[in-house]
């Protein structure tokens, strides 16, 4: 599935996924945590975090 999201977004999203890498290759964070943290910013939650989960899974 193919989303798309506006230009600025993704040129943030880039560099901060780009920063994320560096951090974790310089030893400064875990390379996990820090791609999450670049996700939530740029507003890419996982399915579990939708305030409708439990009704979702309910149904």
């Amino acid at each position: 599935m193919t989303t798309f999201i506006p230009d600025s977004a993704y040129e943030t999203l880039i560099d901060d996924l780009a920063d994320a890498f560096m951090a974790a290759a310089t030893g400064m964070g875990d390379l996990r945590g820090k791609l999450a943290e670049a996700l939530v910013v740029a507003g890419v939650l996982p399915e579990a975090c939708r305030e409708d989960a439990g009704a979702a899974l309910a149904a």
